[in-house]
């Protein structure tokens, strides 16, 4: 998936927002109005198109940490909300 497509996406851009922060897991990553499932969807797209990857980490190497794979998104996405009026909101 083309990754300013993914970037149009709110849930996704929240996403990115809260990865640009430091690496989290998956729930902390959750949207209010969205579940796991569909924050897990999201996630896979972001892994597919480049921008997010993941890892294991923690005591017993089971727990999954997200991260930004760059960060210089997070200053696209700030641009095209300064441009666009607020469209990643």
């Amino acid at each position: 998936m083309n990754p300013l497509h993914l970037l149009s996406n709110p849930h996704r851009a929240h996403i990115i927002r809260k990865l640009s922060t430091g690496d989290k897991r998956q729930r902390e990553l959750c949207v209010a109005d969205i579940d796991q499932a569909a924050t897990a969807q999201h996630l896979r797209h972001m892994i597919n198109g480049g921008l997010v990857s993941k890892y294991k980490n923690g005591k017993s190497g089971k727990t999954t940490y997200y991260k930004l794979e760059n960060v210089r998104v997070l200053e696209i996405l700030t641009l095209a909300e300064e441009v666009f009026g607020g469209v990643c909101e």
